[in-house]
């Protein structure tokens, strides 16, 4: 086409029409195309989106000798900025500059500006406006813009109000990006202002775009009934203007409003776009409101929008994870071919989440195999699956991956990850290395570092990363300080402790924290320190569930079952429900201290809600607690009616059966656990053991044995062995005693007094006595079970002296403090060989002479040696501090006949 100006006319209007190939096509024909012509071509390009076209056509223009001017170089400005491509937006920059068209055009430095802004290099938008003469509103707005888009809210209102001080007023874009900014930082009072002035300007009403900006900024700001007020005087409402509104009650948790708008919407004929649909995906996921999740999955189906918008399928895949169906989510994933990697990594987070993370590796295989590339998400995610795993491997793949990559340089939050899973590992020093790599240490990365210290136990090198750590001008916050308490608990390091807890104080932090606050009550607790784990936690502001059962953890673990109770109900009046682990406690309470009817109310109170039978934690507590009371067909029928049983309950009942004299039930429960297909462990076989010893049946002793050595626990489980021990003692069967406790790498004192036991049991008191000198010869201590073997032994054989003897050594050589079943045993022995002066010399110099177990021990089997004076006097105070029973009567009934006085008994007795 020869007329150029007619030529450019076809290629405008073509361009107008959105028809770009016929425009194209005209254009290719003009004999002569000059910068008119291209000028119309590429800005039309520019305008439909299409800049990756545009610049492809500039660089045509540039190679034909054509030199863009101002015009052209404003298209190719928006082009870069809606591409994102700040590089060639700095070519043009410098090209700009060169030619000196800055100088005396501010649209072209405003355009600069809004290039700048929209690629996030605000230093770079903040110098070029700097450098311009006589701004106008468009050039302070572009700035403006940039500084919201990008969440530098603050900065924004900071140069409104410059802008304002220099005299230049806002328009309606100027308004919108302020009242973005006061949503934003939930500054109501300025919002509010700028409604005031846009009211003053009559501007309310006539911009769909303000009016729904103010809708937005009340909604977000939780004003309600401000929103709606505007909402409602909206002449002609748009989908924006329902987006903000049910936005803002969904941000603010108020679902039920937020369902109750979008229904009253849809009710209207209006038809959710992208943005809406991915709130309210979000809700769903949020509320777990799978059906509705699903309608809006279908509705998006019809409407093309997860082909057409990433973050929508990413929205659906999110709220398919959040509701638990990660294999929906995965379908969905497949079924769009997405190859996004945001929506990949949605899943993998779903997947960690939900504790599977060998799926969360699968899906990063997949990303691969689809010849994606994984961003730093990914690996974030990727090196918490290998951390949570123990992947050492692949850890360290990824590892390598991302330094090769030089992703570490721009994330510390991957940094961070990849201490945090060598850290997991125990690997503290390669956690060491990566943290002393990183370019940026932040609060995060200080706390893991100081975390892992703290999991090893090495609280000094932990304390002296925090003295570091704020050296370099970085303060500890709660997370930081909840990992030193943890550390000082697990060392017991209680003056450390103290240390901590002041300086929590001092920085204001008490109370405000949850995890801190546990952290803290915990600590106390374990250092045995109940009543200053209380005082803190009356302090705290906050009281949640978790923090509620620590104290109740507390009291249990010190022996204050009822105190424990106490919390328990305190808490429910607080209005705070108890969760599975606060019924396990309160269980454990009921059965320490024992509170029958507390436990059942408990038991009621589970009952309703269900628990029982799906928590397999409080199913096992009930079963202890009822077997605890005796109640064993309680506790079994609780057992029969659990949805899923695993060892440890199994374990729990066979404890129950054998802990109240039930040992044949027992034996039965192990065959039935044994069909079941579940494999006895290590606490199995302790219980098994002793319920065997107890039979004495011998064969089945030797079986159950040979089982626990086929399963490999013998070698494991010291206390197993010491079991066997006292099975066999008990059996009477002392050689494979002996075998066992030979078998034994390291003897202590409880085996030694179990094979102990087994001689006494059988008479053989020369094996006692010489087993005792071998436990001395090894350097072991006896404990206070030792010496009652001992008295007993010396006692059904006669020993007296032998036996005072070790009573005087006792405490002289051994520092074992005597306890009443010490003195009882040398009284039987003083009055089973007729020294009752000495057995009441014995009562005398006893801690506790009132004591109904040692008058009982004086009178017991040898009333026919007992003096009818001393059989009076015990009488007496077995009387008074024994009560009157048949039994004691007999007693002295007996008594006074071996003296042949009969008559005077009836008379006095």
């Amino acid at each position: 086409m020869k007329d150029a100006c007619l030529g450019t006319a076809l290629v405008r209007m073509y361009v107008k029409c959105g028809v770009l190939v016929k425009a194209h096509e005209v254009f290719n024909e003009l004999a002569v195309r000059d910068i008119t012509s291209w000028t119309v071509l590429i800005s039309g390009y520019t305008e439909h989106g299409l800049g990756d076209a545009a610049l492809k056509l500039f660089g045509q223009m540039k190679g034909e000798g054509v030199s863009p001017d101002a015009v052209m170089y404003l298209c190719i400005l928006k082009a870069c900025s809606s591409l994102k491509a700040a590089d060639k937006g700095e070519e043009i920059h410098v090209e700009v500059s060169r030619k000196g068209f800055l100088e005396n055009s501010l649209v072209l430095g405003t355009a600069l500006v809004d290039m700048y802004a929209k690629c996030g290099l605000l230093g770079k938008a903040q110098e070029v406006f700097d450098q311009l003469q006589g701004r106008d509103v468009a050039c302070w707005t572009a700035l403006i813009a940039g500084y919201v888009q990008h969440g530098y809210s603050k900065h924004a209102l900071k140069y409104y109000q410059k802008m304002r001080d220099e005299g230049v007023d806002p328009n309606n874009v100027t308004f919108v990006c302020i009242l973005k900014s006061c949503a934003s930082l939930r500054a109501s009072e300025i919002g509010q202002g700028i409604h005031k002035e846009l009211k003053e300007l009559g501007l309310l009403g006539k911009s769909i775009l303000l009016d729904n900006a103010l809708v937005g900024m009340y909604a977000k700001c939780g004003a309600f009934e401000k929103a709606l007020d505007v909402f409602d005087k909206i002449p002609k409402q748009n989908i924006a203007s329902w987006t903000a509104l049910i936005s803002g009650y969904a941000e603010h948790g108020l679902h039920d409003r937020a369902l109750y708008y979008l229904g009253k919407m849809q009710n209207q004929g209006f038809i959710m776009d992208e943005v809406l649909l991915i709130c309210v995906l979000k809700m769903c996921g949020n509320l777990e409101l799978l059906a509705k999740g699903q309608q809006l999955h279908a509705e998006a189906s019809r409407l093309g929008l997860l082909q057409k918008h990433a973050l929508v399928a990413n929205g659906l895949v999110e709220m398919y994870v959040k509701c638990g169906l990660l294999a929906k989510a995965l379908q969905v994933l497949e079924e769009l071919s997405i190859e996004d990697v945001p929506s990949w990594n949605v899943l993998i987070m779903g997947y960690i989440q939900h504790d599977l993370n060998d799926e969360a590796l699968e899906c990063y295989e997949i990303i691969k195999r689809k010849g994606l590339s994984p961003n730093a998400v990914t690996f974030i995610n990727i090196l918490k699956a290998c951390g949570n795993l123990g992947a050492m491997k692949k850890g360290e793949e990824i590892h390598a991956e991302v330094s090769r990559r030089g992703l570490l340089e721009n994330h510390t939050e991957l940094g961070n990850a990849l201490v945090d899973m060598y850290v997991k590992w125990g690997a503290i020093t390669k956690a060491k290395k990566v943290f002393l790599k990183l370019p940026v240490r932040d609060i995060v990365s200080w706390t893991t570092l100081i975390n892992g210290y703290a999991d090893c136990g090495s609280l000094d090198v932990a304390s002296k990363c925090l003295e570091q750590m704020q050296n370099d001008g970085i303060s500890p916050d709660a997370a930081t300080f909840t990992c030193l308490i943890k550390a000082c608990t697990m060392v017991g390091a209680i003056e450390k402790g103290e240390q901590i807890f002041k300086e929590v104080q001092r920085l204001g932090l008490l109370g405000k924290h949850i995890r801190l606050n546990t952290a803290l009550v915990d600590m106390y607790c374990k250092f045995g320190a109940i009543s200053r784990a209380q005082e803190v936690f009356d302090e705290f502001l906050v009281r949640d569930v978790v923090c509620w059962t620590a104290l109740m953890s507390g009291y249990v673990e010190n022996g204050l079952g009822d105190e424990a109770l106490n919390c328990f109900k305190k808490m429910q009046e607080e209005g705070i429900p108890p969760d599975e682990t606060t019924f396990v406690c309160a269980l454990k309470a009921c059965s320490r201290i024992p509170a029958i009817r507390e436990g059942a109310e408990i038991h009621c109170l589970i009952h309703r809600q269900a628990l029982s039978v799906k928590n397999a934690d409080i199913g096992n507590a009930l079963v202890i607690m009822y077997s605890k009371f005796g109640a064993l067909r309680q506790a079994q029928e609780i057992f029969d009616d659990l949805f899923s049983r695993d060892v440890v309950s199994w374990n729990v009942l066979i404890a129950g059966y054998v802990e109240n004299g039930a040992e044949d039930e027992a034996l039965m429960r192990l065959e039935q656990m044994q069909n079941e297909g579940f494999v006895p462990d290590a606490t199995t076989f302790f219980y098994i053991f002793k319920a065997c010893g107890r039979l004495g049946i011998k064969e089945r002793a030797k079986r159950m044995h040979k089982a626990a050595d086929r399963h490999g626990l013998l070698e494991k489980q010291y206390d197993l062995s010491i079991a066997l021990v006292n099975m066999y003692s008990k059996c009477g069967a002392l050689e494979e005693a002996e075998e066992v406790f030979n078998h034994v790498p390291e003897h202590n004192d409880v085996l030694w007094t179990a094979l102990m036991s087994g001689y006494a049991q059988l008479g053989d008191i020369n094996s006692v006595f010489e087993s005792f000198s071998k436990m001395l010869a090894e350097m072991i201590e006896p404990n206070v079970v030792t010496f009652i073997v001992l008295f007993s032994a010396c006692s059904h054989s006669g020993l007296v002296e032998e036996g005072h003897k070790y009573f005087v050594s006792m405490t002289s050589c051994h520092s074992v403090v005597p306890v009443q079943e010490h003195y009882a045993c040398m009284i039987d022995l003083f009055s089973r060989t007729g020294q009752f002066e000495h057995a009441i010399c014995m009562i005398g110099n006893s801690p506790d002479s009132d004591c109904t177990l040692l008058w009982s021990a004086l009178l017991g089997p040898y009333q026919n040696w007992v003096s009818v004076e001393i059989g009076k006097w015990a009488f007496k105070h077995l009387e008074r501090f024994g009560g009157k029973h048949s039994a004691l009567y007999a007693c002295m009934r007996n008594i006074y006949a071996a003296s042949g006085i009969q008559g005077e008994c009836s008379s006095e007795f």
